[in-house]
């Protein structure tokens, strides 16, 4: 032990021996641990100075500008103007918000941690109130999708994940709650967040099957986000590797350090998954706006029979969505390049009759536009 703590003695920092009992976590971290400043910008210089917490803090700060700057580039995406719903993107906002909002408490507790007993312990209020609030933004935003097309129910999660998420946050920052007494409801409000959290995942498998509400809100995304995540809290909860290695891991590689970065990795996992699926919904909706302005236009320009299969699909949509079916019928090139050129060649022919108005429609020339659309025949009809 002497000889850890002989190194970080010589640049003002403090062995476990010497610290307060308000400082003392990890009895395996025995050197590396900063004075108390009470002071605000000493603690917050410290950033820049190598100790036990210098990993803590830029594993999460990092994680927050990456974040950051992820988020900025999803809402700068010009389609995202163009064809995303407003519920979507907020969604999927909630989630970049609540990661950085978790990863931003955390730096804050991290870095004025060794200002006082009293910033410690709130900080450290704060660090769980992160913890709160990301796990609130996860479940907020996998419901949104896991229910696209059924408001009530969809409704129904968000308000039990919102209620338990308060209740949650009012346990972690008001003092008498955290006394003994409080235990079993302490115990009783987590385990709701967490019920909560899971609970539309199994109903969603229960409705619509595995396949179906992956593709609807990602689900393997979310399943491994919460694997990394526990994998990280089993790590730290067993104190690996510093357990083994008592003062080896000091200033970089403890447990904690590798809990920040599976956090971190988790986030990102889902935020792969649910940016997907964002995507996904993105094309259903623009797929579904062109089916419907197609069969309009061909509606207008007297097509009403070639309009058929585009007004099908849009009533498929619909009935696919509800059942969690993202891929849908398809507009295949031809159908939708033989609607594009009629509808072309009825505007050219529109610019021609104020020269020539005796021109004839295109439509009284037969019925084979049609049967290269719907794929069927007038004669095997009528032999039917």
């Amino acid at each position: 032990m002497g000889k850890h703590a002989q190194g970080p003695a010589k640049r003002g920092l403090l062995s476990w021996a010497e610290i307060a009992p308000w400082q003392r976590d990890n009895e395996f971290i025995l050197t590396g641990y900063r004075r108390a400043s009470f002071s605000f910008i000493t603690s917050a210089r410290s950033i820049l100075e190598i100790h036990n917490e210098t990993a803590n803090i830029w594993s999460h700060l990092l994680g927050a500008a990456l974040f950051a700057a992820l988020c900025a580039r999803f809402f700068a995406n010009a389609e995202l103007t163009l064809h995303t719903k407003v519920q979507d993107a907020v969604a999927v906002g909630v989630y970049f918000m609540a990661v950085i909002v978790c990863f931003l408490l955390s730096t804050s507790f991290h870095t004025f941690s060794d200002h006082s007993p009293e910033m410690h312990k709130f900080g450290n209020e704060l660090d769980h109130l992160g913890i709160v609030f990301v796990m609130w933004g996860t479940g907020v935003s996998g419901a949104h999708f896991a229910f696209y097309c059924d408001a009530s129910i969809r409704n129904i999660y968000l308000a039990l994940l919102t209620g338990t998420a308060i209740g949650c946050g009012i346990l972690t920052l008001r003092p008498k709650f955290r006394q003994p007494g409080y235990r079993t409801m302490r115990f009783l409000m987590y385990a709701c967040l967490g019920t909560s959290l899971f609970l539309p995942l199994v109903h969603g498998v229960s409705i619509l099957g595995w396949e179906k509400l992956d593709a609807a809100m990602g689900l393997e995304s979310f399943l491994g986000l919460a694997t990394i995540n526990f994998s990280g809290s089993a790590v730290y909860a067993m104190r690996i590797p510093e357990r083994w290695f008592p003062g080896t891991f000091d200033l970089i590689g403890q447990s904690h350090n590798w809990m920040h970065v599976l956090v971190l990795t988790g986030a990102l996992v889902r935020l792969d998954g649910l940016i997907k699926v964002q995507m996904a919904w993105q094309v259903v909706g623009m797929e579904s706006n062109l089916g419907e302005r197609t069969a309009t236009l061909l509606c207008i320009f007297g097509y009403g029979g070639l309009a058929a299969p585009f007004n099908a699909r849009s009533s498929l949509s619909e009935d696919g969505v509800t059942k969690g079916t993202v891929a849908m019928m398809p507009i295949t090139a031809k159908s939708l390049g033989l609607a594009s050129a009629l509808i072309l060649l009825e505007v050219l022919l529109a610019i021609v009759k104020l020269l020539w108005p005796p021109l004839p429609r295109l439509h009284t020339f037969g019925r084979r536009p049609y049967l290269l659309l719907s794929g069927s025949s007038p004669l095997t009809s009528t032999a039917t």
